[in-house]
């Protein structure tokens, strides 16, 4: 029997891939497009990984740990990139 589990819906092969690999230091954040970091970093919250949530978060948005949540609980699929505009229109007026 196959079960889907509902934290990964909207993710690709190629996202969990990169997650992976930064979970495990392979490849450094910087070194990885916008597109593909916010992806990675709604995953690694999403799996419960705090040390790379706030690694990611501080590379994309720069934000006070407070202000990452606020982020992150903003209802968007970051795996579309039409949503990242939004998510940078939050960015702007949390600071």
């Amino acid at each position: 029997m196959f079960v889907s589990d509902e934290r990964s819906m909207g993710y690709t092969s190629h996202h969990f891939a990169l997650f992976l690999q930064q979970l495990y230091g392979i490849l450094a954040p910087p070194k990885l497009d916008l597109v593909d970091l916010l992806p990675v970093l709604r995953i690694a919250y999403l799996y419960g990984v705090p040390g790379l949530t706030t690694v990611l978060a501080d590379l994309i948005f720069g934000l006070q740990r407070s202000d990452l949540l606020s982020v992150i609980s903003y209802r968007t699929s970051v795996a579309d990139p039409s949503n990242m505009r939004a998510a940078t229109r939050v960015r702007g007026n949390l600071r």
